[in-house]
């Protein structure tokens, strides 16, 4: 057929003069209403179009593809539907007449849910394109009431195929099992690491926390759920909390920051996790060092003028000083101590 050997003809290298040749093609394959008689032209359009088979080409914004392949552009997709060829905005209103008069077989179509997995499926998609596509699920989705079997099958598919690029590594959406709310995430820093089963917050960023939840089954992280991946998973020592003071600062203070934000239960669940583990940075003459909760002393408690004391900078932090009574720092020097410390220092007093 004449129009399919035109369209057919011109090179994969899409350029402006190779589209104003194939824009001209289409055009002059472009029917209009006759006259006096309108059956004329229909009769001619019709015959023309059962000429054709389901692959009906025509210009894209990826240059020629078939009808079949083609999307109509939405404005919740084209943030991150980048592969998908879709109708070109310079040229909509040129080739209008002959979209508006191809038959059903060879009509454009809106997007579909395969479409979006199978762009999913096959890169990697940046912090703006990922926000934008669980934007649309939630949306679309989160807001239809009662979470529907269907739906759930439809969102396990997307998150099997999911992989965005955040904070410098590879997210796997069908990993994650958890998010931080609005609440935290103003406490979070870019370079805090959070547990694997954790999606980043700028990949959720500006979604309602409760259509995350109920539209992909996802729960609020618990903060004893970061603070045990930090305590239990090997951490590059920028990140560890038993290496670096100024890291060990940074998540107290994140702590502090959440403190009358978090649930009831959760201040238990911190203490037990945290209560054994030397990371409270502490002051002394020559450097800063870090020890448990329970060896530590606030400065009131310092009546020897030797006690590990914690860092003043710390306290200089709001809600702080209930972070860290919680954990077990010590108010006062207890009665063991004392006794140690006096006769330690009676006896050499004795000695001098």
């Amino acid at each position: 057929m004449a129009y399919d050997s035109q369209m057919n003809f011109f090179p994969e290298e899409w350029s402006d003069a190779v589209q104003e040749f194939a824009l001209y093609a289409i055009k002059s394959f472009t029917f209009h209403q006759s006259t006096p008689d309108p059956t004329v032209s229909e009769t001619i359009k019709d015959a023309f179009f059962r000429c054709s088979t389901d692959d009906f080409p025509m210009i894209s914004d990826h240059g020629i593809r078939y009808t079949k392949e083609i999307r109509l552009e939405h404005s919740d997709f084209a943030p991150f539907m980048r592969t998908t060829p879709v109708l070109p905005e310079t040229v909509r209103l040129e080739i209008s007449p002959m979209i508006k008069a191809l038959p059903d077989k060879l009509r454009v179509k809106p997007y579909t849910f395969q479409d979006v997995v199978t762009e999913l499926n096959s890169r990697t998609l940046d912090e703006p394109e990922m926000v934008a596509c669980l934007s649309w699920w939630t949306n679309t989705i989160g807001s239809q009431g009662a979470f529907k079997n269907v739906h759930r099958k439809f969102a396990v598919e997307l998150l099997n195929v999911g992989k965005a690029s955040c904070w410098g590594k590879e997210i796997k959406l069908g990993a994650i099992q958890t998010f931080i709310d609005d609440r935290m995430s103003s406490a979070f820093d870019s370079n805090v690491p959070l547990p694997e089963d954790t999606i980043p917050p700028p990949l959720i960023r500006g979604i309602n926390s409760s259509r995350i939840q109920h539209t992909f089954d996802w729960k609020v992280m618990p903060i004893a759920h970061w603070l045990r991946h930090l305590r239990d998973n090997k951490q590059d020592e920028a990140y560890d909390i038993r290496r670096n003071p100024d890291f060990a600062f940074q998540v107290l203070t994140v702590l502090s920051n959440l403190w009358y934000v978090l649930p009831n239960e959760s201040y238990s669940d911190i203490r037990e996790t945290l209560e054994d583990v030397p990371f409270i940075p502490i002051a002394s003459s020559d450097r800063v060092s870090i020890c448990t909760p329970k060896e530590a002393y606030f400065p009131e408690a310092n009546i020897f003028h030797d006690l590990p004391v914690v860092n003043q900078e710390l306290l200089k932090v709001p809600n702080m000083r209930n972070v860290l009574e919680l954990l077990g720092v010590q108010k006062r020097c207890d009665v063991e101590t004392f006794i140690k410390r006096s006769v330690t220092r009676n006896s050499c007093y004795r000695h001098c």
